[in-house]
Order: structure tokens, then sequence, then C-alpha cells
């Protein structure tokens, strides 16, 4: 396990939001935020972040999710989704993510997808679009809805798509890391003991497709 790693951020930036779980300093939201974690195992992930700013996005790609139907009458029915990505410039990967989440109204779950690895409930996969070119690519998945009302459902599961543009990155030994981006500050792992430090710098842009489900009219 990592021993008492810490992970800080000192942006001169106006923040918007902020992940609160393990930040030392709360109140007031000041610069350099600090995030304290006690023990990471191996294999453990963590993610913290902030939000900073509002901007103008470009998601650098174009993208809709189909389905051969929305609404379900029966108990137990299957659901073809088609995801369409085109790209309008070339990157380096992108992922492609579908959550099924369950709800009081139905369990859903992926079944099949060719180019996905699908978690054993079923209620996730994953897809990757490595060295993506300026070009159209289509994925499809079934998905098995089962109602857990009498009543009619509308029911379309969540797709979020996330392109990565890699920037640095590096390698260092020691019982720290940091790195400086002009645009946003410098962040800084450290942790008691010597470890190996693997860091990359990436751009990402997400589009997400939420989740809906609700009950509808006969």
């Amino acid at each position: 396990p990592v021993i008492n790693p810490v992970l800080t951020l000192d942006t001169g930036l106006e923040i918007t939001g902020i992940n609160t779980e393990n930040l030392v300093n709360i109140e007031p939201y000041e610069s350099p935020f600090t995030w304290e974690f006690g023990e990471i195992q191996e294999y453990q992930l963590v993610s913290r972040g902030v939000g900073i700013g509002e901007g103008i996005f470009i998601p650098g790609f174009g993208a809709s999710r189909t389905f051969d139907k929305t609404q379900f009458t029966g108990a137990e029915e299957l659901q073809e989704l088609t995801i369409t990505i085109e790209f309008v410039e070339p990157g380096n990967w992108l992922d492609i993510e579908i959550c099924t989440e369950s709800s009081e109204l139905v369990d859903a779950m992926v079944l099949s997808g060719e180019g996905f690895e699908i978690s054993p409930d079923g209620e996730h996969a994953w897809a990757k679009i490595e060295n993506p070119t300026a070009d159209v690519y289509t994925y499809h998945a079934t998905i098995k809805v089962t109602k857990k009302t009498l009543s009619n459902v509308e029911y379309k599961p969540r797709v979020c798509l996330t392109e990565y543009d890699y920037k640095n990155g590096g390698q260092t030994v020691g019982s720290s890391v940091s790195w400086s981006i002009p645009e946003i500050g410098d962040w800084a792992w450290s942790a008691t003991g010597e470890y190996s430090w693997h860091w990359a710098e990436h751009f990402c842009r997400v589009v997400d497709f939420e989740t809906m489900c609700q009950e509808v009219g006969s």
C-alpha cells in the first residue's frame, strides 16, 4: 500500500466545484487544496478534482445513441442500442461506456456487444477506439430490460464518451511527484516512503448521454 498519500493542487483560478471527500481545507475553499487519504491499497483507484469556471466546449467529435425501442410493455424485452461517433479531427483514444443503472422501475443488463468488455453483472460495458481518424464509428449492444412495475416504462441506458489527448507524462522514484500546468496550476502527490510514480497529463472531453427511466401512459 501507499502510506499517508497526500494530493495538493495550487491554482489561482476561480473554483466553481470541488470533490470534498478527504479534503483537509473544506472551509473556506482556498488554494492550495489538500486531500489526505491515510492509505491507498494496491489496485485501489482514487480520484479527486475541482471545477474551474465555465467556457466554450467543443468535443472534437459528434455522437448519437439510438434505439430500436425505448418503451416497454412486456415483463422482459430486448433493446438494441446503436452508438455512432464521427470524429472531426484525429485523437489519441476514446472510451465508450454503457451503464444500465437499474432502478425501482426496471432491471437492465448488457447481454452482448461486439468490441465491448461487459461486467459480470451486465451493468457496465466498455469499448475503446485507439488513434481514431476523422471517420465514423458505429457500435451495437443488446440490452435486456426487465420491468419491476405493471406500468409501461420508457427506458434509455446511460452512454458516456470520453476522448483523451495525451499531453505529457513521466516516471520518477522517490517520496513525491509534481507537475505544473500553466493554464491551471501546480499539482503534487507525496507519501511516506519511496515509490515509483507514473503520471500523465491528458486533455479530456466528455459527452454524457444520461439515463432515462420513467413510467408512461398505456
